[in-house]
């Protein structure tokens, strides 16, 4: 990048040219913002005269009316290697006015170079003066006003992927078959939530799987229902909006309106997926169930297991190499159940539990088994 768009000049100094990469351009927005905070400490005095920040006047281009043909100054050209003494040692002397009078304040700053030193750049706004890529974004950036239904989407006592599903929900951000069409594939029409008979001519978008697909409706029925909560015909963002508006004195009540619909719109995703690709059909009960689960998750505190736990009191380990093919096997038991020859013609049509045991041994994972022991000696005690 250097030898391409700046390798006699000062990036500063470099206007932004035809042609240029997105990387570049991105740069040279953020220049100016950036290298204010950077403090040159001196060594060698290898550093731009104009432009770096190298004493506490700033960078003298900012102070000075005329540059032209000096760009390429260096300090150590100026500055002979002796306390509060300024020479001019360039071909080209330098002669506007501007100049004359800084130079004034320049020999009274009492600038010393080491020429056993490298020059050394500090971030100022750091105590170590170590760059801070947090406090770098946060001068570039340009904030947006806080919104409350953004707030409320991130929540520290469900799964992050669950607060991420519901933010780009609520932003249109989800690969949903209306935003795969505008990519120019072709998609039949039809939503994989809705009933028989409405799904042919429905156009899958985020307000319809969301909130306003038969499942959907079924869904929100059964939570929002008992609690007044409106959702019929509105978009996600106003479903959304009035949950987290719902002002109650029970604490239970608002933890559940606080986290609850994010964790709806997961299991309505999920729900979505396993009936487009793996033809399951969608289930209220299974829904609800996945839910009330993972809201008394949500208020559980887990402790971590102890490290050394194979050496714990009254654990046992071993190791058998009977039942090596598990897939087989479970495939043997389902087989006890069915009436009939069965044929699974691909690995998406076999139950859930086996293509997830078909891909343990793919990963060449192992299969545990926890089994309780009695004791093999009882001592009696009576004292």
């Amino acid at each position: 990048m250097c030898a391409k768009y700046f390798f006699d000049q000062h990036p500063i100094s470099v206007q932004l040219a035809k042609g240029s990469s997105h990387c570049w351009k991105a740069l040279q927005e953020i220049k100016h913002n950036t290298e204010e905070y950077i403090l040159w400490k001196l060594g060698r005095g290898d550093v731009s005269f104009w432009f770096d920040n190298w004493s506490d006047l700033g960078p003298l281009y900012l102070i000075t009316s005329n540059v032209n043909g000096h760009t390429q100054i260096k300090l150590n050209s100026l500055l002979k290697n002796e306390p509060c003494v300024f020479q001019v040692v360039s071909p080209k002397p330098l002669h506007h006015h501007t100049f004359v009078v800084d130079c004034k304040v320049l020999i009274s700053l009492g600038i010393v170079l080491d020429n056993n030193k490298d020059d050394k750049a500090i971030w100022t706004q750091t105590t170590t003066g170590l760059f801070s890529i947090c406090l770098a974004w946060s001068n570039i950036r340009k904030k947006k006003k806080n919104q409350n239904i953004s707030n409320n989407v991130w929540s520290s006592n469900i799964p992050f992927k669950m607060s991420f599903l519901t933010w780009r929900a609520i932003n249109d951000k989800l690969s949903t078959n209306d935003k795969v069409a505008r990519l120019g594939i072709n998609i039949p029409r039809g939503c994989h939530c809705c009933d028989d008979v409405n799904r042919i001519n429905i156009i899958e978008t985020v307000d319809h799987l969301f909130c306003q697909g038969d499942h959907a409706k079924r869904v929100w029925n059964n939570f929002a229902g008992p609690l007044g909560i409106s959702y019929r015909n509105i978009s996600l963002k106003m479903l959304l909006i009035n949950w987290w508006n719902l002002r109650t004195r029970n604490p239970i009540a608002a933890f559940i309106a606080k986290t609850l619909p994010s964790i709806i719109c997961w299991e309505l995703w999920r729900q979505r997926c396993s009936s487009k690709f793996e033809d399951e059909k969608p289930s209220l009960y299974r829904t609800k169930t996945n839910d009330i689960f993972t809201i008394l998750q949500a208020q559980a505190t887990w402790q971590k297991q102890p490290q050394c736990y194979l050496g714990s009191t009254g654990v046992r380990t071993e190791a058998t190499t009977w039942e090596a093919n598990k897939p087989v096997d479970k495939l043997a038991a389902l087989g006890h159940g069915l009436v009939g020859v069965h044929v699974f013609n691909s690995f998406s049509e076999l139950p859930r539990h086996v293509k997830g045991l078909v891909n343990m041994d793919r990963w060449d994972f192992p299969t545990f088994r926890s089994k309780t022991f009695k004791p093999a000696t009882i001592v009696y005690d009576p004292s």
